[in-house]
């Protein structure tokens, strides 16, 4: 294995990682202000979302690919 390569999975290894930390975060129903647009919405708008279903939605599509 030579250097780039190293450097290579130890960038990928620490994408992963931060992926599967913040699969956790949402799998636990927090976290719905790090889903892109969500944050940016008025108080009267997320009112017409279930807040811990959506985390626990994107928690379960980040799990499968920090994994990957």
């Amino acid at each position: 294995m030579e250097v780039k390569d190293i450097v290579a999975l130890a960038i990928t290894g620490a994408i992963g990682i931060v992926l599967i930390v913040m699969s956790i975060i949402m799998l636990s129903g927090r976290g719905a202000n790090l889903i892109a647009g969500y944050n940016t919405l008025s108080d009267q708008e997320k009112r017409k979302y279930d807040t811990k279903r959506l985390a626990r939605f994107m928690g379960g599509i980040l799990l499968p690919i920090g994994l990957a």
